[in-house]
């Protein structure tokens, strides 16, 4: 008796488990293959570029003043005595060092706004990737590296959610 009270208790167990796990919904996304194919991607990239260029052509222009500067002042070398040559060319070196520290913040800026930019696109990435899941009723939702085996791909769902916008 006790062992048909056991074995019965154990094949109601096994078949509550079974039952909740095949109610259990996986699914997974790319995160790579919708960032890359985000429209809100390509406009972040074509913005940095943009910025990244108008920089650029300042600091050119200013390295070119310099560069004509440096040459003036070395045709000018006979005309100047040694002691107000250094002077000048000291001045000059200043100006480059200067210059150079410049470009360093603007690749410090850029690299920066890259990450901020970058962030805030995963952040509306994973804000649909909810929304698909809440809509779908997924119980789970993983990256695609992160899942082995299993789950269904939701990727072209949510790039089309995300680029509706």
């Amino acid at each position: 008796m006790k062992k048909l009270i056991l074995l019965t208790l154990v094949v109601v167990l096994t078949g509550i488990g079974a039952s909740a796990h095949a109610a259990l919904r996986l699914a997974y996304v790319d995160i790579a293959k919708v960032f890359d194919k985000y429209n809100g991607t390509e406009v972040a990239k074509a913005k940095l570029k943009k910025e990244a260029e108008t920089q650029k052509g300042k600091l050119e222009k200013d390295q070119d003043k310099l560069k004509h500067k440096l040459e003036d002042l070395q045709a000018k070398k006979k005309a100047l005595t040694d002691e107000k040559y250094k002077q000048q060319e000291e001045a000059i070196m200043g100006e480059i060092r200067t210059l150079q520290g410049q470009i360093q913040v603007v690749q410090s800026g850029l690299v920066n706004q890259e990450k901020e930019m970058t962030s805030q696109i995963l952040d509306e990435i994973r804000e649909v990737v909810k929304n698909v899941a809440d809509k779908e009723k997924w119980d789970y939702v993983f990256e695609q590296n992160a899942l082995l085996f299993g789950g269904t791909e939701i990727t072209a769902t949510v790039l089309k959610q995300l680029n509706s916008k």
